[in-house]
């Protein structure tokens, strides 16, 4: 699984400058032979972009970078996220449909309409209206995939 986090990326980026190594020297002191694919590796993970957990820990150790430091950079990137997701404005229950790869088109639920039942009975109704299947958006973690045959998931 991909992990990101900026702030442990550019941790790292500034605990390797300090010790005055370049990208070549972590590379070369892990022990890879291809340094051209490791230096990218290294870039990459710099960047925020953590494709291996086993890398990340011999850079770690390369690096001398103790575990409350990742820690710390984890409760920071969580802080961060929180305060984006605080900013966003109030969510508000729609449908939604794909029109196609990169488009699609939602719709607005009625006022009177309340409710996990009566969002589900509206989008139930949209969707054998036209026969495609829908999006149920309940909130910005739960949604339900309505299909024309009356099922949803």
């Amino acid at each position: 699984m991909e992990k990101h986090s900026k702030i442990l990326g550019k941790f790292l980026e500034k605990r390797r400058r300090e010790k005055g190594l370049t990208r070549k020297d972590v590379a070369s002191g892990l022990g890879f032979s291809n340094l051209g694919k490791w230096i990218w590796r290294i870039e990459q993970m710099e960047n925020g972009h953590f494709k291996n957990p086993d890398f990340l820990s011999k850079v770690c150790d390369l690096l001398e970078v103790m575990e409350l430091d990742l820690k710390r950079c984890e409760k920071e990137e969580e802080e961060k996220f929180r305060q984006y997701i605080d900013s966003l404005p109030p969510f508000k229950p729609h449908i939604s449909m794909r029109m196609g790869s990169c488009s699609g088109k939602n719709f607005p639920i009625p006022e009177g309409i309340t409710g996990i039942d009566g969002y589900l009975c509206y989008a139930l109704g949209l969707v054998k209206s036209n026969g495609r299947t829908k999006w149920l958006w309940i909130d910005r973690d739960l949604s339900y995939e309505v299909h024309p045959d009356g099922k949803y998931y």
